[in-house]
């Protein structure tokens, strides 16, 4: 996991780093148009003398220039070490440059792993005291259910024993009520 990129952005800014690379490699790859082609031969002094081919077409017959002979293989080998060498410091600066940031994107890393395992050790504790906490209003809310349970139950048995307790209640003044109007009756009724 520590070898993949986080996230898109770093993504971006790795492959940017390649790019950049292949391009420093390239670019020292190419020579310098000065460096890939022999120096021009110099030229020393006109010969007059008209014994001698002219060399150059152009120029007057009986005059001839004459070169300084620059070594072929010692130009080219020179030609070929400096971009050699050149490449050979490029490679090695962005060789080091990528050492420095892989560096930093270690202790980045690092940091972060310290950062994830704090937090998943808060987010561990914290859990734990949530399920303590739910594990106590578990058994209250058990209580509860209970004690309401056990309520009901005795608000039940008085609603049936109320019915009946009006019921009798009612009864009672009805028979109070005929008895009332029967003792009337029979006061009217029967003469003194």
């Amino acid at each position: 996991m520590l070898g993949q990129p986080r996230n898109a952005a770093h993504q971006h800014v790795l492959r940017a780093r390649e790019v950049e690379a292949r391009n420093i490699l390239l670019k020292a790859d190419e020579a310098p148009p000065s460096l890939s082609r022999p120096p021009p031969p110099e030229v020393s002094h006109v010969n007059t003398d008209a014994t001698q081919p002219s060399p150059l077409p152009g120029l007057v017959k009986g005059t001839s220039v004459s070169t300084k002979s620059v070594p072929t293989k010692s130009s080219s080998s020179s030609s070929q070490a400096r971009p050699a060498a050149t490449r050979e410091e490029s490679v090695r600066a962005v060789l080091a440059r990528q050492e420095v940031e892989r560096e930093e994107m270690t202790g980045e890393m690092v940091t972060m792993a310290q950062d994830l395992k704090r937090v998943h050790l808060r987010t561990r504790e914290q859990l734990m005291i949530d399920k303590s906490n739910l594990a106590t209003l578990d058994k209250a809310l058990e209580d509860n259910v209970d004690a309401t349970a056990a309520r009901k139950r005795a608000v039940d048995e008085l609603l049936e024993t109320s019915w009946a307790n009006t019921w009798l209640y009612w009864a009672l003044i009805a028979i109070v009520c005929c008895s009332f109007v029967g003792m009337y009756l029979f006061m009217k009724v029967v003469p003194r």
